[in-house]
Order: C-alpha cells, then sequence, then structure tokens
C-alpha cells in the first residue's frame, strides 16, 4: 500500500509538468533574399533566449516556443542582422 501511495504521489507531482510541457506554439517561416531566392544557413533565434535554429536549403525555419511575445533575430554572414 505504501509503494501505491509513492507512486500515486509521484504521478501527481509529476502530471502538472507534463500539461506545461505542452503548452508550446511552433513558429514557422521562410528567409529570402531581395531577389526572392531562399538563404539557407540563416540563423533564426529568439531574443533573451538559447532558442533558435538555421534555416535549410529552401530558407525554411521552424521553432517550437512558449507562447508570448517574442523578438526574432535573424542572421546571416555579410548580411544586415535583422531584429523583428
Amino acid at each position: 500500500m505504501r509503494g501505491f501511495i509513492h507512486v500515486f504521489l509521484l504521478f501527481i507531482c509529476l502530471f502538472p509538468v507534463s500539461l506545461a510541457a505542452q503548452d508550446r506554439v511552433t513558429l514557422s517561416g521562410e528567409v529570402r533574399g531581395e531577389d526572392g531566392a531562399p538563404l539557407p544557413m540563416v540563423t533564426v533565434a529568439i531574443e533573451n533566449t538559447t532558442a533558435g535554429t538555421y534555416t535549410d536549403d529552401r530558407g525554411r525555419y521552424s521553432l517550437s516556443l512558449k507562447p508570448g511575445k517574442h523578438t526574432l533575430i535573424i542572421t546571416l554572414l555579410g548580411y544586415n542582422t535583422i531584429k523583428t
């Protein structure tokens, strides 16, 4: 019976964590140059976080984030850095 109570308490403690982990949104998009061509290997990061990724060979990216207001920082060597 004690083992069951410990397992039950552990389940109750971990359950809110699993619900919080599902509270995310996906931010995705494309990065293109002035000529409209997709730009691969562009760094797309979220300001003041460790979240970030690179664009693929078609200029596409996708990030999983907590809902809210975020600032994107887009950088590529040879181009101006953009904050949006």
